[in-house]
């Protein structure tokens, strides 16, 4: 597990991924340059419009190399279903890209749609059962 700065996050990422099939969950108007960006608002920025709390999302299995969820997985209902959701989409040996405020910032508390408060220990996988 690598760990950034928020202003790092993006840069890091670009750097490792620009040749890539990148899927950007979450996009809005800030989506990564080159991906495939899902929101649910219509813009000119959105390539797929789709609500994240509906599952399947509509690609098929094994279709990126890596997935980014910039500062919204703390907005969606069901992070477990989520991660399962992005599991199903990476090809092998692909990479989820996470941002989200440390629950320890005020950042976290400020915005009224967050629905969790979350740490890097709240992405830790325990293989009890198979994802």
């Amino acid at each position: 597990m690598k760990i950034f700065k928020t202003q790092d996050f993006l840069a890091g990422f670009l750097i490792n991924h620009h040749q890539e099939k990148i899927l950007d969950l979450g996009c809005g108007n800030r989506k990564v340059s080159g991906a495939i960006g899902v929101d649910c608002i219509v813009s000119t920025i959105v390539d797929v419009v789709h609500d994240l709390n509906q599952f399947p999302y509509p690609f098929d299995d094994a279709s990126f190399d890596a997935v980014v969820l910039n500062h919204v997985i703390e907005h969606l209902e069901d992070i477990p279903h989520t991660l399962k959701e992005v599991h199903r989409l990476l090809k092998p040996e692909g990479e989820v890209w996470i941002a989200t405020p440390h629950f320890s910032d005020s950042h976290s508390w400020v915005d009224h749609t967050h629905r969790y408060h979350l740490s890097i220990r709240s992405f830790i996988i325990r293989h009890t059962q198979p994802l």
